[in-house]
């Protein structure tokens, strides 16, 4: 059986918990209001890693240049990612596609 001060100690931990997830929530709500419609840039070592593992699954048969990515949250919470200056070359050095 459960004495009553473990019972108020599991009640309080309860509370705690919940505070603390109640805030955690507010700040999330927070940070999207803010960055709604706001592009947040990508690291240049995200852009690098993209452009790696898109080079590595043409196998050399084209290559792969993104000029940068961003995450933009639209005002109806819609998160969407955007691929800037996105070039496409041939094996040749031809290009194949220019994505403004």
């Amino acid at each position: 059986m459960e004495t009553p001060a473990r019972a108020r100690r599991g009640s309080r931990l309860l509370r705690r918990f919940a505070l603390a997830l109640a805030v955690l929530a507010g700040v999330a709500g927070l940070a999207v209001a803010l960055l709604a419609g706001r592009p947040l840039p990508a690291p240049e070592s995200l852009v690098a890693r993209v452009e790696a593992r898109a080079n590595a699954a043409l196998d050399g048969q084209a290559t792969v240049a993104v000029g940068g990515i961003e995450l933009r949250i639209d005002t109806d919470l819609v998160p969407r990612v955007v691929l800037r200056d996105v070039r496409v070359t041939g094996p040749d050095g031809a290009e194949l596609l220019l994505l403004p």
